[in-house]
């Protein structure tokens, strides 16, 4: 996106944006919500999961889940401005055209599905505080005076009272051999934040 390729918007509803797969995350959100708030339109964002070729699928399942909490806490931070559409829904494992989705075929929830249900229960009906910041792979966000961090990666050293839990399972673990490259929900509960992986 340059900075010409969005000039006065009247007329328009809204924007709409894609982002691929191998797209990076957090900076292209974080582009698109400073235009929506620029231009005082919301915008349409459709995230893909599914991969540019029809015979491999785009991520791993913790890829997956990664871009999945990033949307998550994006959209929540955003929510003034970001739709976020996520494709795909369900699993498409006919043998051409692969992608993974929230659900298996079975219609049970993939580790990218558990980790927007974990959050979503999280974020539901809370106001946001506008203290969020990205520093390397964590996300560090506050709700209602108590702090948390989202873990894309290592696990982070702990400091004083946090707690680490892993998003698709929601298991509390201590290592990242227990963390599996899954994003991880760090609950700060003194003002000590973790510090960098």
């Amino acid at each position: 996106m340059t900075k010409n390729s969005l000039r006065s918007p009247r007329g328009i509803a809204g924007l709409c944006f894609a982002i691929e797969p191998t797209e990076p995350l957090w900076p292209k959100l974080e582009a698109i919500a400073a235009a929506s708030h620029k231009y005082g339109k919301r915008a349409l964002v459709h995230l893909r999961l599914a991969g540019a070729t029809f015979a491999e699928d785009a991520g791993t399942p913790e890829e997956n889940a990664g871009r999945i909490a990033e949307a998550t806490l994006a959209g929540w931070t955003h929510r003034a401005v970001l739709d976020i559409v996520i494709d795909t829904f369900v699993d498409f494992d006919r043998g051409y055209f692969l992608r993974s989705g929230l659900l298996n075929s079975l219609c049970d929830l993939r580790p990218a599905g558990a980790v927007l249900q974990r959050l979503a229960e999280l974020l539901a009906d809370t106001p946001h505080s506008g203290n969020l910041r990205a520093e390397g792979s964590l996300r560090y966000f506050s709700i209602v005076g108590k702090h948390y961090a989202l873990a894309l990666g290592n696990l982070p050293t702990l400091n004083g009272s946090a707690t680490a839990i892993r998003l698709d399972t929601g298991a509390m673990i201590a290592t990242d051999v227990e963390a599996a490259g899954m994003p991880i929900l760090l609950s700060c509960l003194d003002v000590g934040l973790p510090t960098k992986p």
